[in-house]
This record gives structure tokens, C-alpha cells and sequence, in this order.
């Protein structure tokens, strides 16, 4: 047998051993899992999903990406103020939803591992 062969077979056999170890099923079970579980307070949740709050998050995003692209300036002066104050109260308003997200997902994994247990049972 040539080393090209050896090595080749060499491959092989790791490439399933990496393939034993890592069972797609238990992947996608424990991707489904974590996507499942709420990533916010009930109460936040219900706040930012009421329909005003939700137009008010598309034309703060809207206006978020203008100021941050600076493409804001090709609108009229007068719109340069309004649309600064909106996209800064958007990007705000995304650091705090995300550091409720960070505190509540560790505070739940802390108080309640149960929740993000995956069991294998028949």
C-alpha cells in the first residue's frame, strides 16, 4: 500500500470518527430546544408586540440606518433633527432589549437548568 493510501484511509477513519461523535439528530434536538425557550420577560414581550410600538421600531430602524449611514443629509434640514433623535432612541431602545435578553437568559439558566435540559427518552 502507497502513503497516499495510508493517509487516505487515515482520513477516512477520523473523518468518522468526527462523525460518531457529533450525532446530527442530537444537534438539530438541541437547536430546537434553545430556539423554543423565550428569550424575554413576558411583560417586555407584550410590550413590544402591541402594533404602535411595533410601527414605531420600523420607522426608528428606518431612521437608524439613515443616521447611521449618514444618508440623512440628502433629506430636507428640517428633517435632519427629527430623524437623529428617532434613530438614537432606536438604538437605545435595541441596548436594553439586549441587555434584558443577556440578564433574563442568564438569570433563567441559573434559576431553572431543568428548561434547558434535553432529554432522550423513548
Amino acid at each position: 500500500m502507497s502513503k497516499f493510501n495510508k493517509l487516505l484511509n487515515f482520513i477516512k477513519v477520523k473523518i468518522n470518527n468526527i462523525k460518531i461523535k457529533f450525532r446530527y439528530n442530537d444537534i438539530k434536538i438541541g437547536l430546537v430546544k434553545g430556539f423554543s425557550l423565550p428569550l424575554l420577560p413576558r411583560n417586555v414581550e407584550n410590550i413590544l408586540n402591541k402594533p404602535i410600538i411595533r410601527i414605531l421600531r420600523v420607522i426608528g430602524g428606518f431612521c437608524a440606518v439613515l443616521v447611521i449611514t449618514g444618508k440623512y443629509k440628502l433629506l430636507p434640514s428640517e428633517m435632519h433633527i427629527p430623524l437623529i433623535i428617532l434613530g438614537l432612541l432606536q438604538l437605545i431602545q435595541i441596548n436594553i432589549v439586549s441587555i434584558i435578553k443577556i440578564i433574563y437568559g442568564l438569570k433563567r439558566l441559573i434559576k431553572h437548568p431543568e428548561d434547558f435540559e434535553v432529554r432522550n427518552s423513548p
